[in-house]
């Protein structure tokens, strides 16, 4: 069974109070279609401490300068691994509640 946790990623907390179009019918939209499922909001700030948390010192060394958009990657994985659920860009239209894809 999957967790009900969506993880998704973002600069700054300005995003959840955004008026764009993409936001409306993503992030909005994702979060009215799953009633049922807890939003998981993460900046960048908090990926790169839960990076360096789950991370030995040296693989953080490795990484720590690179791009967030490599980081975000990498973070995702640790997360999905670590708690379950899904990742979700902030930028993909939801039309379908996750229930009624995964089962």
């Amino acid at each position: 069974m999957i967790t009900k946790t969506i993880y998704m990623t973002w600069k700054t907390p300005e995003i959840m109070a955004s008026e764009l179009p993409i936001v409306k019918h993503g992030l909005r939209q994702m979060i009215d279609l799953n009633p049922g499922w807890t939003l998981s909001m993460n900046y960048d700030s908090a990926v790169n401490s839960d990076l360096e948390f789950h991370l030995s010192r040296h693989l953080w060394e490795m990484i720590k300068d690179d791009h967030i958009v490599t980081k975000i990657d990498l973070w995702r994985l640790i997360m999905l691994y670590e708690h379950g659920g899904v990742y979700c860009d902030v930028d993909r239209i939801c039309d379908t509640p996750l229930d009624d894809i995964i089962g």
